[in-house]
């Protein structure tokens, strides 16, 4: 799993400042309004304000057992309720009320009792055909959601719905480049790893070596490697359609070691 402090997954710091807390946790005069006329208790007041400014910020909600101290004093203050008034829900019905209440107020759709998760699934596959890092597709989903007014799901949906859309756009890419590869060319590439008692290295290793440093005798050697890369053929066919930044990440996946590790496909080899 990507780790969620990777990506702009909104989440609570442990503790906040009071600057912070007054600047994204105060509540307005009409939010003071909407909340006192829709609780019908001081600490059902103090409960519902706290769930819509946190839902401000993270565009989800959070147990109160996970919350700061300060932030749940700091919205308290701001209904003018003493220290004596701790927001609690008895009953979850209450609960459930109030988040819905929360999300009509903003205009928010819920995630999963809606079409949230089909709409994820496709900005993930979207986005996957660009992107190739689980922690950018994550980024993306989320931006793409706040910006449709969607509630947040669970870390852990984006997390695997991005390795899932990786894992699709990845098997099409491969399939799409061995499906183009004419089979001469497959199978001179996987001669690139072959070896034998008379030599340690493959031609992959060779295919890999940087040029050396500028001198007649050295030029000779890079003018035969030019000349045996070319045999391989023009390969811009095999990858036509599939954006730079696919195969770089297969490019840059090859030169690891001494043999590919996507052995079941041409396409690093390919792309180096």
């Amino acid at each position: 799993m990507a780790s969620v402090e990777r990506t702009a997954y909104p989440s609570l710091p442990s503790q906040l400042p009071a600057k912070e807390l007054h600047r994204s946790y105060s509540l307005s005069d009409s939010e003071i309004e909407w909340v006192n006329n829709t609780a019908k208790s001081p600490a059902l007041s103090i409960g519902l304000a706290i769930q819509l400014k946190v839902f401000q910020q993270l565009h989800y909600f959070v147990p109160f057992e996970e919350l700061p101290q300060e932030l749940i004093s700091h919205v308290r203050q701001c209904l003018r309720y003493g220290a004596r008034i701790a927001p609690r829900y008895s009953n979850p019905r209450t609960l459930y009320r109030h988040q819905a209440a929360v999300r009509q107020y903003l205009q928010v759709t819920p995630f999963y009792s809606s079409d949230g998760l089909a709409v994820t699934e496709q900005i993930a596959r979207d986005c996957a055909v660009v992107l190739e890092q689980r922690v950018d597709l994550i980024n993306a989903m989320l931006d793409e959601l706040i910006q449709r007014g969607y509630e947040l799901p669970a870390y852990s949906t984006l997390n695997n719905l991005a390795e899932t859309a990786l894992a699709s756009a990845q098997e099409v890419t491969f399939n799409l480049v061995v499906t183009r590869a004419p089979i001469e060319v497959i199978y001179k590439l996987k001669e690139l790893l072959e070896t034998d008692f008379g030599r340690r290295q493959s031609d992959f290793n060779t295919l890999k070596q940087a040029p050396k440093k500028p001198s007649r005798k050295h030029l000779e050697v890079l003018i035969d490697h030019l000349a045996w890369l070319e045999s391989f053929g023009n390969l811009d066919a095999i990858f036509e359609g599939i954006v730079d930044t696919k195969i770089r990440h297969f490019a840059a996946q090859a030169p690891k070691g001494s043999r590919p590790r996507c052995l079941p496909s041409p396409i690093c080899w390919a792309s180096t």
